[in-house]
């Protein structure tokens, strides 16, 4: 019988309805979906995951714009692929969609439903978006009030430097068979240099407490390897200065699921 007294991050461990509520809660809260270069011309599109759901982001004549992947009709998958070109039609019954998600290209509407399309109203769920540089975060509406940059918080100004890059991005895929709060975990412990990396991060032995410095970035947090007297605010100065000049690792944990090593 599953405790009710414990932690709630760690019952949704354990239980597929926690899990399922927990991620419908995270999909409220900015979550980084993927780089604007990757959708340089109109029409272009990628799909990816928010609170467990299937999204697509989608590059319009007026912006880019996000909604969720399913049809309002009979909730088939508009996307199917990672990635392409085309606009937004349903590939089960022909139902188009604007930039706006407004199912305007109905098939045979007046026969089937006795309405025109704009009097059928019929919409996808959409998906806020804003940008840090060249990243594209995004959220579900009913979450916490406040912009990306308030989100990030110093965060903001390092990740619009480091990730603001024109050219194409090279993805490497891998399923691993663990939850997703793992994985974030692991990126912020060095003391399984070792055991793990013994030819490269651990081939010097343990780390010395002088050498690894950790810090809270409101929600997010941050690993700092030989900073001496650098902290993520005077990073943040740097940036917005444009005189930041890389020196050792850096990892950034932006909650939820972003995790930046920096070289």
């Amino acid at each position: 019988m599953e405790n009710a007294a414990s932690p709630f991050w760690c019952r949704a461990m354990k239980s597929p309805d926690a899990f399922q509520q927990e991620q419908q809660q995270l999909g409220k809260l900015w979550t980084f979906l993927g780089f604007e270069t990757e959708i340089p011309a109109v029409n272009d599109w990628f799909r990816a995951t928010l609170g467990g759901k299937s999204i697509f982001v989608q590059r319009f004549e007026t912006g880019l714009r996000a909604f969720e992947n399913r049809c309002a009709h009979r909730f088939y998958p508009l996307r199917t692929e990672d990635k392409g070109n085309g606009p937004i039609v349903c590939g089960f019954h022909h139902w188009r969609y604007n930039a706006e998600g407004l199912a305007l290209g109905i098939p045979v509407c007046q026969e089937m439903f006795d309405k025109t399309p704009r009097e059928m109203d019929a919409r996808l769920p959409q998906v806020e978006l804003a940008q840090c540089g060249n990243m594209i975060f995004g959220r579900f509406p009913g979450g916490p009030s406040g912009s990306l940059q308030e989100w990030l918080g110093d965060a903001f100004d390092i990740l619009a430097v480091i990730a603001n890059v024109d050219e194409r991005h090279t993805h490497i895929t891998s399923e691993v068979q663990a939850n997703w709060k793992l994985m974030m975990g692991i990126t912020l412990d060095d003391y399984h240099l070792v055991a793990v990396h013994p030819s490269t991060f651990g081939k010097k032995g343990y780390l010395g407490r002088d050498y690894t410095r950790y810090f809270r970035l409101g929600s997010h947090s941050a690993y700092l390897a030989d900073a001496g007297s650098e902290t993520p605010e005077s990073m943040a100065a740097a940036c917005r200065e444009k005189r930041y000049v890389p020196t050792a690792y850096r990892i950034f944990q932006i909650f939820p699921t972003l995790v930046i090593s920096h070289v």
